[in-house]
């Protein structure tokens, strides 16, 4: 469009009707442009003259808008030309230089200065959280899903890094064994990182989270229901444990049975102390320092289970060994128990916690029941991740395991 047709007058033709209901009709001239400071411009005229002047005089100003503006590119230098001519050609009509310039600003204009690299804001968020309270277990595991994200972005600034970056790193995401991580996996790691956003956006580190707008994976959730049920042990395989730790590594009776028969965490395991366990009304109290959320509360104590402790009581102490070990034992256990050497692969994840929901849900049944002993606000992780399916006669040759008695050399186990 040339200046002399700039800005472009139309012929508006409208109805309308009067008091007495009559139908008109009407003419009106509108201009309707946008000026070279992008503020939009629309106005209509009764007469054609009128609309005519008004469009004389916005050529006027757009005409020493121009003359402004072509002085002042006057000044720019060489370097500088030639950043236009490539940044237009990069853009490729696809926005303008200003609308860049704006996005940038607003992405990276920020009132603590230069933006924070990946690993700068890693270690001041970890700083933080470790002054804020946050238990070496979770410090831990916050330290280890970051690293992962620093892995590939640690030299980056924190404000360049797009949502599609966010979501390629999300989906590329491999264990140690470059065997991809599952979808719930994939949406820990999601909820960490964009925790540390988050933190970045309050500090005023970065204005805005790539995390946030992804997919949450409700539907890799839903594949994860009922299409491979929790791995638990038999009755046979925990006996054989049990008695094998109770023959061969006596300091792992109780956290095997706590493990087995009040489905203890492994993390609360770690911190459980002797005093915690009331042998007289039959309660082990999880304190809210030990538990996973904070949040205190008593599993009750079956009779197998107190015979088990009563086996290797103590009046106070911690009751699990500490440091490498508990696992170093453990798979001592495991091995002389008959289970796979090279990774434990028929050793199911969470075995003890496992077990012990689907058997307790059988015998109790009561989910609410079960679920607030695992320390679960509602059934619904209980039904979806810790319950498999078991016969109400596993559960009662589950829950009659007790201790084997020696009667010189042969281990003796009491029958059910």
């Amino acid at each position: 469009m040339s200046k002399a047709q700039w800005p472009r007058i139309r012929e508006r033709t409208y109805k309308w009707q009067d008091k007495s209901g009559t139908v008109r009709v009407g003419t009106n001239f509108q201009i309707n442009c946008r000026l070279l400071n992008g503020t939009r411009y629309q106005r209509s005229f009764k007469d054609r003259k009128d609309a005519e002047s008004d469009a004389a005089r916005l050529r006027g100003e757009r005409a020493v808008e121009l003359k402004n503006r072509t002085v002042s590119l006057n000044h720019l230098s060489d370097q500088e030309r030639i950043d236009v001519l490539q940044s237009l050609e990069k853009l490729a009509g696809k926005t303008t230089l200003l609308q860049s310039a704006a996005f940038y600003l607003e992405h990276n204009d920020l009132p603590t200065g230069p933006a924070l690299t990946v690993n700068e804001a890693i270690e001041r968020y970890l700083s933080q959280s470790k002054e804020d309270g946050l238990r070496d277990r979770s410090m831990q595991d916050l330290r280890g899903r970051l690293q992962k994200f620093a892995d590939t972005f640690g030299k980056k600034t924190v404000t360049s890094i797009s949502r599609s970056d966010a979501d390629e790193w999300l989906r590329g995401l491999k264990k140690r064994r470059h065997k991809p991580y599952s979808p719930l996996s994939r949406q820990h790691f999601k909820v960490i990182v964009s925790g540390l956003f988050n933190w970045m956006i309050e500090k005023e580190y970065a204005k805005v989270n790539p995390f946030a707008p992804l997919s949450t994976s409700r539907r890799g959730k839903k594949l994860l229901r009922d299409s491979v049920l929790p791995g638990i042990l038999t009755p046979d395989q925990v006996k054989k444990l049990l008695i094998t730790a109770q023959a061969e590594v006596p300091g792992m009776v109780a956290p095997l049975a706590l493990s087995f028969f009040a489905g203890l965490r492994t993390s609360e395991l770690r911190q459980l102390r002797w005093e915690d366990i009331n042998f007289e009304n039959g309660l082990i109290t999880i304190r809210p320092e030990v538990a996973k959320r904070r949040r205190a509360r008593h599993v009750e104590m079956e009779p197998n289970l107190i015979e088990w402790l009563m086996t290797c009581r103590r009046e106070s102490g911690i009751i699990v060994p500490g440091g490498q070990g508990y696992r170093i034992q453990l798979d001592r256990v495991r091995l002389k128990a008959g289970f796979e050497k090279k990774h434990f692969s028929d050793y199911p994840k969470n075995a003890g916690r496992h077990t012990y929901a689907t058997m307790a849900l059988q015998k109790y049944q009561s989910a609410n029941k079960v679920a607030l002993m695992l320390g679960h606000t509602t059934t619904g992780l209980l039904f979806d991740h810790y319950k498999a399916l078991a016969t109400p006669q596993q559960a009662e040759q589950y829950w009659n395991i007790k201790p084997a008695h020696e009667v010189g050399k042969i281990i003796k186990f009491q029958t059910a």
